[in-house]
């Protein structure tokens, strides 16, 4: 008889919410009206480094003392504002600190030397919004719970909103009055933060929760009285009642902050990156200026900066509001994200294919909720805006973002994207469809660089920019014909309702509780499809050894295409003939492509013995290249290099779809990017060491053939095992398969019993008779 779960846990009860809580928007924009004003000084602190070089005539050093004490100060203003806030709320301490800022900015405009300006400025104005600053978190965490990561957005985007506006017009008060006369205009105008701030007020909840408080505290000290007799006497004294914990209102309550380990996680997290967020902010413009750019489009640049900062603060947060993703997952991607981005903010040039690369860190996880056609769809869109935009750009760092990031990284969504279809409707050809898919890339060597010649002949350079962007606009037709096949969607129908079926009860058979029923086991694996099922890649030793193969072919392949024309011409080529050898690269780079993977398609080998035996010879290749003195031995080694490079353009996704099961393919194909591209980006570096110091690309090519061989070795050790395991594997088969009944193999367990099919290739044995009874 089955028996019942009697012990079950007891529902969850919610928190009780107030009624007002994550409702009261306004209170978002008014704060986020107030940090447009007070953060003018943050997103102009460019200007105001400049304004006050040029001003009192002073270096760099003297002229950042300002600007770095404002941020300073701003943060020590904790310590007054906490513990007042704590005792009076947010109110007045808000409105303090703002009539200290305003009087600060105001009276640096008077400032007959660096030493009044660093004070009034940097102190008394850093102070006074430092009180501010920290205010503005404090109303928005009492109005708002669920949506406090999309209300904070909200909030700073105020911050952000100000760079389009205070930037440009100092600018414009500077020349039209002098610095002095911008200033003074600019602290008249933040006057208004103190009338904003007697709008602001605490929430209803929160005024009846300290009364509540209040009201219990009284009780508490009040003396309890018992009748005896008809007389009261007091039964309990105030001193003898047990001593509680802090007053939630005291500053020693506030205090045990200090005993919380995430409080000091928060605390490092906020001052490196507010580091980070502020020396970028002082120096980007005067970096822009070191690069050649006028004050006017170095200016420009805060404006371009802050559309990004105002899609991040609205956008990004509310991935944890809708639970999509752990708060502390989210710092972690995007602090990473961070740091590789000012890694490569010194190399530009090679913004294109790191981003590209980088993109796999967005592409996977969106690929692996929604399928490929989105972020198909999506990257092809993104890739064309950046082309075209680019063709507007009015200086080099323009191009830089819209076609190094804002391209890059379109098109790495559309790369990541295609092999993961062509997984979906491949298996056994796969290396041959990869192939195929691949040879579009040096079909378009034949085609695009005299298409763009021709066309910036005839227009000129920015025109045939546009053009191409114009073609680009098709890859979004054409990934509107893409779509999963049939039995792809079939299958996540299958697997979603099967997560939602009730697990079954599992009968067993045991002597010691007959008839018992026991409830299945709980299930500790991640739901097929989901991001950490994707995530469940990171235990596969074999990830590892294909990441490893991308990373080394990739820079191999990077390298040799950008630096194939330059050692041509060193070896004493003219340059037409140099460039004569991308075309020749390019047809046995096809055939390499749509031919050797075959021979793993027909099976004529596995795919890793494929694979160890081209990145051998490419190593083998390379290693020859510097040797090569004349222009044939160039064509020569060029043509015999391309096949194998080719092949190992189309054997890298086959491999992957190898090892790595369907369903978790995109986050793979996400993770190898996301690692590769912060590497890809020390190209520029890696290949100016030899040129620039060295004077030579010989040592270059040796150390990737190095890295190449490598691989190879590495592939030798995985055909060994894996032809290992095969032998291990037929044994065990053969022996599992000797105790066989009437065709079928018989298991016995102490507490479960099953049969099940013998396989295949047993049923060439003779049958026993149907009488005999199962011995063991």
């Amino acid at each position: 008889m089955m028996k019942e779960k009697l012990n079950a846990d007891p529902p969850k009860v919610a928190p009780k919410k107030e009624p007002g809580v994550d409702n009261c928007w306004y209170m978002a924009g008014i704060c986020a009206l107030v940090l447009f004003l007070t953060s003018a000084t943050i997103r102009s602190s460019g200007f105001l480094y400049i304004g006050i070089m040029d001003e009192f005539n002073v270096d760099r050093g003297q002229a950042s003392w300002p600007i770095c004490l404002m941020g300073a100060v701003s943060n020590m203003a904790g310590l007054v504002a906490g513990p007042l806030c704590q005792k009076f709320t947010a109110v007045p301490v808000m409105y303090a600190g703002s009539v200290i800022m305003w009087v600060g900015i105001v009276a640096s405009s008077f400032a007959p030397s660096i030493t009044w300006i660093t004070i009034t400025q940097g102190v008394v104005f850093g102070f006074g919004s430092g009180i501010v600053f920290i205010m503005m978190p404090v109303f928005i965490n009492q109005y708002f719970d669920k949506y406090k990561g999309l209300a904070l957005g909200i909030m700073y985007t105020g911050s952000t909103s100000s760079a389009f506006v205070f930037p440009r017009l100092l600018l414009f008060l500077k020349e039209t009055y002098n610095f002095r006369s911008s200033v003074m205009i600019y602290g008249a105008i933040i006057m208004h933060i103190t009338a904003i701030s007697l709008i602001l007020k605490e929430p209803v909840w929160i005024r009846r929760k300290r009364h509540e408080d209040k009201l219990a505290k009284q009780r508490a000290k009040a003396a309890i009285f018992s009748i005896e007799n008809g007389i009261a006497k007091p039964a309990v004294h105030p001193d003898d009642l047990p001593k509680t914990g802090p007053n939630s209102e005291s500053l020693t309550y506030g205090l045990t902050v200090l005993r919380c380990p995430m409080f000091y996680v928060i605390l490092v997290t906020y001052i490196i990156y507010g580091y980070n967020f502020d020396v970028f902010m002082t120096t980007i413009v005067d970096f822009a200026r070191d690069r050649g750019l006028s004050i006017q489009d170095a200016v420009g640049l805060v404006p371009l900066f802050s559309i990004t900062d105002t899609i991040g603060r609205l956008g990004l947060p509310v991935l944890a509001d809708r639970g999509y993703l752990r708060r502390s997952t989210l710092v972690m991607f995007n602090y990473l994200l961070m740091g590789g981005s000012l890694l490569v903010l010194p190399w530009v040039s090679s913004y294109t294919g790191a981003v590209s690369n980088l993109a796999g860190i967005v592409a996977g996880p969106v690929c692996q909720k929604y399928t490929a056609k989105p972020p198909m769809i999506a990257g092809s869109i993104i890739m064309w805006i950046g082309i075209i935009s680019s063709s507007f750009a009015p200086n080099i760092l323009w191009v830089s973002i819209t076609q190094g990031i804002l391209f890059g990284f379109g098109a790495g969504l559309v790369f990541m994207m295609l092999p993961v279809i062509i997984t979906q409707y491949f298996d056994k050809y796969k290396g041959l469809a990869f192939g195929i898919t691949y040879s579009g890339s040096t079909s378009s060597a034949f085609v695009f660089p005299r298409l763009l010649l021709f066309l910036r002949e005839t227009y000129n350079f920015k025109s045939s920019i546009r053009i191409f962007g114009a073609i680009l606009m098709h890859v979004t037709a054409v990934s509107l014909i893409l779509k999963e096949p049939e039995w792809i969607r079939r299958k996540r129908h299958q697997d979603k309702l099967a997560s939602r079926r009730p697990k079954q009860m599992v009968h067993t058979v045991d002597q010691r509780e007959p008839n018992s029923v026991k409830p299945p086991a709980k299930n500790t694996r991640p739901a097929t499809g989901s991001l950490m099922h994707g995530l469940t890649v990171l235990q596969t030793p074999m990830f590892y050894v294909v990441l490893a193969s991308y990373i080394l072919f990739g820079y191999t392949f990077d390298v040799f295409m950008a630096t194939v024309v330059d050692f041509a011409t060193d070896r004493g080529s003219n340059v037409s003939d140099a460039v004569s050898l991308i075309p020749l690269f390019s047809v046995t780079d096809t055939l390499g492509r749509l031919c050797l993977p075959v021979l793993a398609d027909r099976g004529y080998l596995r795919r890793s013995t494929l694979a160890m035996i081209n990145y051998t010879l490419m190593g083998l290749i390379l290693m020859i290249l510097p040797g090569v003195e004349s222009y044939t031995g160039l064509v020569v080694v060029c043509l015999v290099l391309g096949t194998f490079i080719g092949c190992g353009v189309s054997t890298y996704p086959a491999l992957m779809a190898e090892y790595v099961d369907q369903q978790r393919l995109p986050i793979s194909f996400g993770l190898v990017g996301t690692v590769a591209g912060p590497l890809f980006i020390l190209k520029p570096l890696f290949i100016g060491h030899f040129r620039d110091k060295i004077g030579s690309y010989d040592g270059m090519y040796r150390i990737l053939a190095g890295g190449l061989l490598v691989l190879g070795i590495l592939w030798s050790a995985v055909v060994c095992f894996e032809k290992r395991s095969q032998k291990v594997w037929k044994v065990e088969k053969e022996r599992r398969c000797i105790n066989q009944v009437a065709g079928h193999s018989f298991y016995c367990q102490p507490v479960f019993a099953t049969t099940q099919p013998c396989d295949s290739d047993v049923e060439a044995l003779p049958a026993a008779p149907t009488n005999t009874s199962a011995s063991t």
